[in-house]
């Protein structure tokens, strides 16, 4: 069997989400450092107030990011995320200068630690058409369903990052074809 072993990420490596794209109360999975915002298309200003809580505790983060690691978390399934937001009304009112005309949100997530070690346990063996095959442990990851396997069999890297971009090319245009129709 010939495989390329392809060196794994840097352990320091963050994965930046924003949860406005996440349907309140839906479960957050981290499989390592993560840096969470709140962040909406909304005309500067209009976010006046944007707040963390962790476990009901309120967490400082840098430039209104919360920088989340796994240590962070108590590893069981209690673990929540609470985000306040304020939303001005925009109209400049005497009210709305004073703090007392705004929207308040409260948006509550679930966040659960995947441990991301895996071990496909990747094998090979000679069916009875006498063909290769290889086979592995389907990967258990919670909060990740497994799809699809891609298997590659190029000569160097760059043919496999040819072939990701036209696949990727594909999928853009036929998402375009379906938002046209």
């Amino acid at each position: 069997m010939n495989f390329h072993e392809i060196k794994q990420p840097d352990k320091n490596v963050k994965v930046t989400m924003n949860v406005a794209d996440v349907p309140n109360g839906e479960t957050i999975y981290i499989y390592g450092a993560t840096d969470l915002m709140y962040t909406i298309n909304a005309a500067p200003g209009a976010v006046t107030k944007q707040e963390f809580y962790l476990n009901n505790k309120l967490i400082v983060g840098e430039k209104e990011v919360l920088h989340l690691d796994p240590s962070d978390l108590t590893g069981n399934d209690s673990d929540v995320l609470k985000v306040k937001v304020n939303l001005s009304s925009g109209n400049g009112s005497l009210a709305e200068v004073l703090g007392e005309e705004k929207s308040s949100f409260e948006f509550i997530y679930p966040i659960k630690y995947v441990n991301p070690q895996i071990n496909l346990n990747i094998n090979q063996r000679i069916n009875s058409s006498k063909k290769l095959e290889i086979y592995w442990n389907k990967p258990n990851l919670e909060g990740a369903e497994i799809e699809s396997y891609e298997v590659y069999n190029f000569n160097n890297l760059d043919q496999i990052l040819l072939i990701k971009l036209q696949i990727l090319a594909k999928l853009v245009l036929s998402m375009m074809i379906i938002l046209r129709s």
